[in-house]
């Protein structure tokens, strides 16, 4: 069972980020799980499109998305992809960081590689995502 709960946004951008995160996480096959997980997304101002945090000290996973809440809804729908690409290398133990060290498919890894899987699907991602779903879009930030 996943729990997807968002902070410090309208009903409507909250509708918007649970129907998106649920289908990408459907897409990355994240969604079938025998184990809980939550997922909190928060928008915030930050220097960068979004974080993504792992929490490895709990009976089950949590996972804390930032989002930088100045984007565009195009692009905070990306960043959002992008993160929960981020959250299944988590989950499946590809990428592991720990007191600011990262662990990428077992070795410590300075050139962030995760990333690049994490950039050549956000795209994908947010494409099927607007082509399969009619989404209801926000008005205004």
């Amino acid at each position: 069972m996943i729990n997807i709960s968002v902070r410090k946004t309208s009903k409507e951008q909250e509708e918007v980020l649970i129907n998106a995160a649920t289908f990408y996480l459907d897409k990355l096959n994240v969604r079938k799980r025998t184990i809980p997980l939550d997922i909190e997304i928060t928008l915030c101002k930050l220097d960068a499109d979004g974080y993504c945090d792992f929490n490895y000290d709990h009976k089950y996973p949590e996972i804390a998305i930032h989002l930088n809440k100045r984007l565009s809804e195009k692009d905070m729908l990306v960043a959002l992809a992008h993160e929960l690409v981020h959250s299944r290398q988590y989950l499946r133990k590809e990428l592991i960081s720990k007191d600011r060290v990262f662990l990428w498919k077992g070795k410590t890894s300075k050139s962030y590689e995760w990333e690049d899987e994490a950039y050549d699907l956000e795209s994908q991602l947010y494409e099927r995502y607007e082509n399969e779903c009619k989404y209801k879009h926000w008005h205004k930030f």
